[in-house]
Order: structure tokens, then C-alpha cells, then sequence
């Protein structure tokens, strides 16, 4: 499963990076597709198969040999093996990384909250803009800083009000896109993931389209080349700015800045070819991914791991005559606190219907008992583990059940019918 789990997250994570690098993408499309191709990391496929694995079973119960009570007497016994698979080595590592991501995001909770006392707020470009707007020495021009209320940070150098307007229109337009959600969430991704170097290579792509469309965007309320004129020159001037996983910042680095220049000087058109390419891509990523996981569905319906469950020894006695006396005798195995049937078929057409509680010491069996679909009895029982409890109705039918503890290890059956002893 865990190789299932790889092999289809690098198939969305190889597309989407391809599809990205070599087609003439517009910065609308590359942000839902590279961010869609980070969150695949995080589904959990296993618990998928799990899931569609439990929606097709449609019962709890097993029927066990004749050789059974060999089999329970060793399930207590338990081998432990010190070796470590791929899956505990993943697990480890996101638990290191689930440590960071909320370290660093308390750390950046508490820092966003202590703003207004760090910094000042500037009254005149709040009122004009509409919107908080606080001055702090930073090697930035702008961040914006905040996850439900973000704010903008103005280097408090920055004085041109050109350049003052493009820096507060560019992070009011993350703000009308919720870039800071986006940002946020890869963030995250990013700590949770830190030894993966596809989800590193993903959120910095992630990030680039981000502010890719948030200059597309603004650029439109400046004139021809107004917007591009002041952001190469922030970007000359601001030659280190810092960088902040959690936050919006104008400028990432030189390099991406002269991306982000070149983007905006290009029409981003996809032309046939480019989106057939896209779609038959799409196409071969779906199919792949469907089959890999219904292919583990159905192999964990036909081999499913051992669970804790309960073996439960249910002898019926049934008194038609005076000296005529039958008795049924079975073994089922299932899983605690789930529903079992059992259909006696005897003269009196006599069904239970049960449920079992594990309380530790013992096991606490709530049990409906029916004659010719009427229920007659609803005993609870609490016996321990390994011991019999009987139940007496009408001097007619004795009902004797010993629960004890077994491991699952067999695939469920559709129907326990104990009209044929075992």
C-alpha cells in the first residue's frame, strides 16, 4: 500500500510539474493545478481502501472450524517484530514533520497577533486603501501578514507613492483571492513534508503562480507597463529580501522576480496541441491512480489484517418433547461491538441477534432472541473472558455462550446458518 501511495502522488506531482514547465499555462490554471497536486500528499489512500473496502463488506462475522479452539488458545500469543517497515520509517517522519508545522505555526499565530504592538499603523494609506495598513522596517516592500484578518506590512523606506500604491494594490489582490489561505496551507504541507523533495519543488512553483497571478491581476489597474516598470525596480532594490513560509511577500528572490517580470511581458494562450497534451495527461494520471486503488481495494478485501475480535462458543438446547431434546453447537468469531445474525432454523424458527462489549476482564453480550420473528427475550450477560454464562426461557430453549479473545485474521462471510451443525 505504501508503494501505492508513492507511486500515485509522484505521478500527480511529475504531471502537474511538467504540465507546468512546458505548456504555456496561465498563472489561473497553474495555481489550482500545482496546489491540487501538493494536497494529493496528504490523502491518506490507505484509509481510502479501507473505507471502500468496509462500504462492499456486508457483514462482521466468521464462522470458524472444528479446529478452532486451537486456534483461539494461541491467539494470545503475540510475536513482536523489532524489524521496521517503509510504512513505520513514513510514519516517523510525519510525526517529526506534524512536530515542526505546529511549532512553526504557533510561532507564527502568536507573531501575526503581535503586530499592532511591534509595528505602527499608518492612519493616512488605511483610510485611502481601506484597509489595515501598518509601517515596519523589513527587507521587504510588502507582507501580508495574518491567516483569517491578514494586514499589510509597509517597509516604512518605501516613500514613492507609486511604488506605495503597486506594493498595497498587489497584496490587496492575494487578499480578494485568499492567497493568504494558499500560502498558509503550504506552509504547512511544506514542515509536514520537509524530507520530500517533490513537495519542496511543489509549494515554491505553488508560491511563483501565486504571485504570477496576483501581478496579472493587478497589473490591469495600472497603465501599459506601469506595473511592470515598478516591480522591476522594487526588485532591483529589495536584491535580499526575507523570505516567510506562512506569508505573501512582493518579492521572493531575484531570480523568481525575473520570472515573474518575463511572465508578465508574455500572452499566456494554450494552443491545441497544449491542451490536448494537458488532457491526455490528465486522462493517463486518472487512470492509472483509479486502478492502483481499486487494484488495492480489492486486495484488501481478500486479505485483510489481523484485528482484535472475540470467539464466541454459542450452544443451543431446544426441548420438543418430553424426551426429545436437540442441541446445536457453533463457534463464531467477530468484531467487538459490531452486530451478528445467527438464523437457528429449528421448528420454532428461532433467530439471535447479538453485540458484543469488551469491558477488559469481561465481555458484555446484549442478546435478542426471536421465535418465528418475534422477539421473546433481550437478556445482557456479562461473563468473563473464558468462562460460560447460560440463559433459560420458557424451560423450553437453554442458550449457553463462552466469549474469549481471538485475532481476525479471515476474510467475512454473508450469512451464519445453524441449521446444519458444524
Amino acid at each position: 500500500m505504501m508503494i501505492n501511495y508513492i507511486l500515485i502522488n509522484l505521478l500527480f506531482s511529475i504531471s502537474a510539474l511538467l504540465i507546468h514547465r512546458n505548456c504555456n499555462l496561465s498563472a489561473r490554471v497553474a495555481v489550482p493545478l500545482l496546489f491540487a497536486a501538493l494536497i494529493s500528499w496528504c490523502i491518506p489512500y490507505d484509509l481510502l481502501v479501507n473505507w471502500m473496502s468496509n462500504l462492499n463488506a456486508n457483514n462482521t462475522f466468521i464462522i470458524l472450524s472444528t479446529q478452532t479452539s486451537n486456534a483461539i488458545s494461541n491467539a494470545n500469543s503475540y510475536i513482536y517484530d523489532h524489524s521496521l517497515s517503509l510504512l513505520d520509517y513514513y510514519q516517523l517522519l510525519l510525526i517529526i514533520g506534524a512536530l515542526t508545522a505546529a511549532y512553526k505555526a504557533l510561532k507564527f499565530i502568536l507573531w501575526s497577533n503581535s503586530i499592532h504592538a511591534l509595528c505602527v499603523k499608518d492612519e493616512v494609506l488605511s483610510e485611502d486603501f481601506g484597509h489595515p495598513i501598518y509601517r515596519t522596517a523589513q527587507q521587504n516592500p510588502g507582507l501580508l501578514v495574518g491567516f483569517l484578518k491578514p494586514i499589510i506590512l509597509i517597509d516604512s523606506d518605501l516613500k514613492e507613492r507609486d511604488l506605495l500604491e503597486l506594493t498595497i494594490n498587489h497584496e490587496l489582490t492575494h487578499i480578494a483571492y485568499r492567497d493568504h489561505l494558499i500560502i498558509f496551507a503550504s506552509g504547512l504541507i511544506s514542515y509536514l513534508f520537509f524530507w520530500n523533495p517533490f513537495v519542496r519543488k511543489l509549494v515554491q512553483q505553488t508560491k511563483l503562480a501565486i504571485e504570477q497571478r496576483c501581478d496579472e491581476k493587478t497589473a490591469l489597474n495600472f497603465e501599459t507597463n506601469e506595473y511592470l516598470l515598478g516591480l522591476a525596480q522594487l526588485i532591483k532594490h529589495y536584491q535580499k529580501p526575507e523570505s516567510f513560509a506562512f506569508n505573501a511577500t512582493l518579492v521572493n528572490s531575484k531570480h523568481q522576480g525575473i520570472t515573474r517580470l518575463i511572465y508578465l511581458k508574455e500572452k499566456k494562450m494554450l494552443t491545441k496541441l497544449q491542451k490536448s497534451i494537458i488532457g491526455l495527461l490528465a486522462l493517463v494520471t486518472s487512470i492509472l491512480t483509479s486502478t492502483l486503488v481499486l487494484a488495492q481495494v480489492g486486495k484488501a478485501e481478500s486479505v485483510q489484517q489481523p484485528r482484535q475480535g472475540v470467539a464466541l462458543k454459542i450452544k443451543t438446547t431446544y426441548q420438543a418433547e418430553e424426551d426429545s431434546i436437540y442441541t446445536q453447537s457453533t463457534d463464531v468469531l467477530s468484531d467487538f461491538d459490531k452486530p451478528v445474525s445467527l438464523e437457528v432454523n429449528d421448528e420454532l424458527n428461532t433467530s439471535f441477534k447479538y453485540t458484543i462489549k469488551d469491558l477488559g476482564q469481561t465481555a458484555l453480550i446484549d442478546i435478542a432472541m426471536s421465535i418465528n420473528e418475534e422477539v421473546v427475550a433481550t437478556p445482557k450477560l456479562e461473563v468473563l473472558f473464558g468462562n460460560t454464562a447460560e440463559v433459560r426461557i420458557d424451560n423450553l430453549i437453554s442458550l449457553e455462550v463462552s466469549p474469549s479473545r481471538a485475532m481476525i485474521n479471515n476474510p467475512p462471510v454473508s450469512q451464519l446458518d445453524l441449521s446444519v451443525p458444524l
